[in-house]
């Protein structure tokens, strides 16, 4: 009963984290939206850096690590669950922080990106396309971030 308590009580800590909180209150974050521009620099060129970099930054994975899970079959569930909500934004976080030093490293530049925009450029069949033609656009509107 206290390891489920205790693993309730990590569930919790970890959905309300403090960045969480913060990513709400602003409505968009600028560590998860953002999309490269490459000023004048040709479509070809900009698909081979945007494809090479995505290849590169698709092996970013979680650092391994070893888990105990509870002989109590609830227990282990909440714990994989857990891990599993732990891994799959830490590996979010390192592809994108690879996939930013990556284009940086061949010239990018960083803007920030709505949302709901963001969603329409990346998701769904062509999404490299799109990316290739925002890169090759006009000089977005949005913010520069840092690289």
């Amino acid at each position: 009963m206290l390891r489920l308590r205790w693993a309730a009580f990590a569930a919790a800590v970890l959905l309300a984290s403090p960045a969480s909180a913060a990513d709400k209150e602003q409505g968009d974050d600028t560590s998860k939206f953002f999309m490269f521009y490459g000023d004048g620099v040709s479509a070809d060129i900009v698909r081979a850096d945007l494809t090479y970099c995505m290849a590169l930054s698709g092996r970013a994975g979680p650092a391994p690590r070893g888990t105990r899970y509870s002989t109590v079959m609830a227990g282990g569930l909440l714990a994989g669950i857990m891990d599993a909500i732990a891994m799959s934004v830490e590996q979010r976080r390192r592809r994108d922080s690879s996939m930013r030093n990556c284009m940086a490293m061949h010239g990018y530049s960083r803007y920030y990106v709505p949302q709901e925009d963001w969603n329409k450029i990346v998701r769904g069949d062509g999404a490299v396309d799109r990316m290739v033609a925002y890169m090759t656009g006009p000089v977005p509107s949005t913010r520069k971030l840092p690289k």
